[in-house]
């Protein structure tokens, strides 16, 4: 396996980890009966939220030192994927 390859991998294992923790998580409030995604889906505002948080975590990145210097585009790589799944 080449060092690019190797590289890759590694990042799709850590968005892959990433996205799953935050799945199989507690909502930030406690309150598991209405998930705020679901309600976005169905006022038909999904879309947009996700594109805004896109462009907020994209134009924060590299504000952060050490390990949380790649929590933003972690961010902004979930919001890209749920956007994957409403295709």
């Amino acid at each position: 396996m080449y060092i690019h390859e190797m590289k890759l991998k590694n990042i799709t294992d850590k968005i892959y980890k990433y996205i799953d923790d935050k799945r199989s998580g507690s909502s930030y409030y406690g309150d598991k009966s209405v998930q705020v995604i679901d309600l976005l889906r169905t006022t038909g505002d999904l879309e947009a939220f996700c594109r805004g948080n896109i462009i907020k975590y994209i134009s924060r990145w590299g504000k952060k030192d050490g390990e949380k210097k790649m929590d933003d585009l972690f961010k902004a790589i979930h919001y890209i994927v749920i956007l994957m799944e409403e295709e």
